[in-house]
C-alpha cells in the first residue's frame, strides 16, 4: 500500500482553513439532521406545510432543539470525538486532519427524515508522517480516545441530569449525556469492521472489554433515567 509522505514542510498546521470549513459543514449537517429526527422527520414537515396555524410553534420548537440540544450534543459527541482521534494521532507523530465526506451529506439529511441518522458526515484521516507508521499500540490508543471522550462527557453530565430531574431543563442535559453515552457504546461495542472498537480489540482485548462494560453501564444508566427527563429522544 502506498504511503503519503510529507517531507518538504515539517511545520504541521494545527487547523487549516479547509479543515475548519469541513468541521463546520459536518457539524451543521449533523446538527440539523438531529433536530429533524427529534422533531418527527417527515411528520414535522408534513405538519409544517399542512397546518399553517402551527407554523410558528413548530419552527420555534425546531430552533430550540437545534440550539439547545443538537448543537451542544453534536459538538461534544462528534466534534470532540473526532478531535480526540486527531490530537492523539498527531501526538504519536502521524499526520492527521478532519475531512468532511460530502457524498454522505444528502444521505445524513434524508435518513433523519425516516427517524434514523446515518451519522458519518466526516472523519479523521490519519497518514504516516515522514514514513513513520503508527504501531498497533498507537493505533489502539488513538482509536480508544474517541469513544473514551464520549464516555467521559456522559459521566460528567450524569450529576447534572440528577440535579435537573423532573424539571424543564432535564431534557437538555439528558440529551447531551445520552447521545454521548450512545455514541461511546456504539463505537466501542462492535469489534469488527472500521469501528473504533475493532482497532482497540485487535490491540488489547482486555482493554476493549473494560471500555465495553463502562460504555454499556453508562448507556443503561441513561436509559433508566429517560422517563424522568421527559425526553423527546427515543
Amino acid at each position: 500500500m502506498s504511503k503519503i509522505i510529507v517531507l518538504v514542510n515539517k511545520k504541521r498546521k494545527v487547523l487549516s482553513g479547509k479543515e475548519l470549513a469541513d468541521y463546520i459543514i459536518a457539524f451543521l449537517v449533523l446538527s440539523f439532521s438531529f433536530s429533524i429526527m427529534m422533531n418527527g422527520g417527515f411528520i414535522f414537515f408534513g405538519l409544517l406545510f399542512t397546518y399553517t396555524a402551527l407554523t410558528e410553534r413548530l419552527l420555534y420548537t425546531f430552533l430550540t432543539s437545534l440550539v439547545f440540544i443538537s448543537f451542544p450534543a453534536v459538538l461534544t459527541c462528534f466534534v470532540f470525538h473526532e478531535t480526540a482521534h486527531k490530537v492523539t494521532a498527531i501526538r504519536y507523530g502521524a499526520k492527521a486532519y478532519f475531512k468532511c465526506f460530502y457524498w454522505s451529506i444528502p444521505i445524513t439529511i434524508i435518513s433523519s427524515l425516516f427517524m434514523i441518522i446515518f451519522a458519518a458526515p466526516g472523519g479523521v484521516v490519519i497518514q504516516d508522517w515522514a514514513g513513520k507508521p503508527l504501531n498497533r499500540r498507537e493505533q489502539g490508543i488513538t482509536a480508544m480516545n474517541g469513544p473514551l471522550t464520549n464516555m467521559i462527557i456522559a459521566g460528567v453530565m450524569l450529576p447534572f441530569v440528577f440535579m435537573e430531574l423532573n424539571t424543564v431543563y432535564a431534557i437538555y442535559v439528558f440529551a447531551i449525556g445520552y447521545i454521548n453515552a450512545f455514541v461511546g457504546f456504539f463505537n466501542t461495542s462492535i469489534p469488527y469492521g472500521p469501528f473504533d472498537g475493532a482497532i482497540v480489540f485487535r490491540y488489547n482485548k482486555k482493554l476493549w472489554l473494560v471500555l465495553f462494560l463502562v460504555s454499556f453501564l453508562l448507556l443503561i444508566e441513561y436509559i433508566i433515567l429517560q422517563p424522568y427527563c421527559n425526553p423527546i429522544i427515543i
